[in-house]
């Protein structure tokens, strides 16, 4: 069992909660989410957990999904 932590921000109209949910469950990671709403910013804390491959897809995807983003 692997453990990553992460954080993302970005305008809450992005719904990055919904997003990172949905990218667990498709990967069948347990996920801890907390967020830190502002006016128009959120912040996303959160922990995914489960099998050691599953973990590097889903922090690659992440990362890849940001740079994405960002442009």
């Amino acid at each position: 069992m692997a453990r990553a932590k992460f954080t993302v921000e970005g305008p809450r109209w992005a719904g990055l909660g919904t997003v990172v949910r949905e990218a667990a469950f498709l990967l069948d990671l347990d996920l801890s989410l907390q967020h830190k709403k502002h006016l128009i910013w959120e912040t996303v804390f959160g922990t995914v957990t489960g099998d050691d491959e599953k973990i590097l897809r889903f922090s690659k995807w992440l990362e890849e999904a940001i740079k994405d983003y960002n442009g």
